[in-house]
């Protein structure tokens, strides 16, 4: 178990792979919804998450986790439209995430029971190209299977609670009555702005689908690329010149010998030739 970017790019690396994700749907404009004794979900827009598990044929396993909410509790009232929320929603807008301005013990939260129900995995057509009302159809039955964890679990959670209060006195205790009487609210809605937007990312990722596989068969009918050696320059082999023979050295004793001048001609010259490794003679090294 990891944490990994939560960007397209990553969760489709590890589905591919075989790797299992989770994702918290509602993320930071739920955290905003986030009170004691209240379940407010934001989902009806989250198409993101449906699309990617369409596209790689991964079942949607739905999760629901008790008593989250009351762990901290609002400093400041926020509901919709008031000033402290427009205030929220525009840094969320910039920032990326959100500032909930919540309190426990201080910095800490709250001592309260926590219970996780993990629901029965959904499986989901494998389309690699799935149209908004296929997804909205899966989001349908994911919706409906969270409703049905909420409904059969949330009287045993009550319970629970009211065991936690009895044990722990009239301290910090939980309100059994209003966990009772809260209920699971789908907060926000589909817009034709969500529309709009969700076909806009739709075309982007089609489009930049496309350009990869247009240069990956381009790239694949060139050819690899070779690459050109630099040619090197021919060695140049050192000029070296023959040593004089036994035979030369006699006939220039007898021309010394006859007291005849010797002309330009007559001189032995050196001629070069390529260097060759050859055997030393022992009548020459012996002479010198």
């Amino acid at each position: 178990m990891g944490m990994i970017d939560a960007s397209r790019e990553s969760l489709d690396h590890c589905l591919q792979n075989g790797i299992s994700v989770a994702v918290v749907v509602g993320g930071a404009a739920e955290a905003l919804d986030a009170r004691p004794g209240t379940y407010d979900l934001t989902l009806s827009h989250r198409f993101g998450f449906i699309r990617l598990a369409m596209e790689n044929g991964a079942s949607l396993i739905p999760v629901f986790t008790f008593g989250e909410n009351d762990v901290y509790k609002q400093l400041v009232p926020n509901p919709p439209n008031s000033l402290i929320r427009r205030v929220q929603d525009r840094l969320l807008d910039w920032l990326g995430f959100s500032m909930p301005l919540v309190h426990g013990v201080g910095f800490l939260p709250l001592r309260r029971p926590i219970v996780t129900v993990v629901g029965r995995p959904i499986p989901v057509p494998h389309l690699p190209n799935p149209t908004l009302q296929q997804i909205l159809e899966v989001l349908d039955r994911y919706t409906e299977e969270l409703r049905s964890i909420y409904s059969h679990y949330q009287p045993h959670v009550a319970a629970m609670n009211a065991r936690y209060n009895k044990r722990r006195g009239s301290g910090e205790s939980v309100d059994a009555a209003e966990e009772e009487r809260a209920e699971l609210k789908i907060v926000d809605s589909i817009t034709p702005r969500d529309v709009a937007r969700y076909n806009k990312l739709v075309a982007a990722a089609n489009a930049k689908q496309q350009k990869q596989e247009q240069q990956q068969t381009t790239s694949a009918t060139a050819g690899p690329k070779r690459m050109r050696r630099r040619k090197r320059p021919a060695p140049v082999n050192p000029t070296s010149y023959s040593l004089p023979t036994d035979a030369d050295d006699d006939s220039d004793a007898d021309g010394d010998s006859e007291g005849g001048d010797e002309t330009a001609e007559d001189k032995p010259t050196a001629t070069p030739t390529t260097a060759t490794a050859t055997t030393p003679d022992p009548h020459l090294s012996s002479k010198l």
